[in-house]
């Protein structure tokens, strides 16, 4: 009799075993699945957004009627500030030094 009870204690072990060991398949499987979805998504906005409508071409005598664009300006600024010197942000950015030295002087406000 104690045979036959520890045998069907031992066969529901088990059956769960099995059944719990089915169930996290399952989930890999689906989180995957939601993984690749999820990635294809982004990678159709990622595209969406470098697509931009083409910029109107300027002459290389007409200067910007914007001048520095802002975010330069905040790259430059936050260079200064780690302790970069004007010749080093140049290297780093696509102004000229004095460009660079009247952002510095004015604190960004070009």
């Amino acid at each position: 009799m104690i045979v036959g009870i520890s045998v069907i204690l031992l066969s529901i072990v088990i059956e769960r075993k099995k059944k719990t060991s089915d169930d996290l398949e399952q989930l890999s499987t689906t989180i995957f699945k939601e993984t690749s979805q999820l990635k294809r998504r982004l990678k159709i906005v990622e595209e969406e957004l470098m697509l931009e409508a083409p910029l109107p071409k300027r002459s290389a005598t007409q200067p910007s009627s914007k001048g520095v664009h802002q975010i330069l300006v905040s790259q430059v600024l936050a260079l200064h500030t780690q302790g970069y010197n004007v010749a080093q942000i140049a290297e780093r950015s696509s102004l000229t030094p004095s460009q660079i030295e009247q952002i510095i002087v004015t604190g960004g406000r070009v």
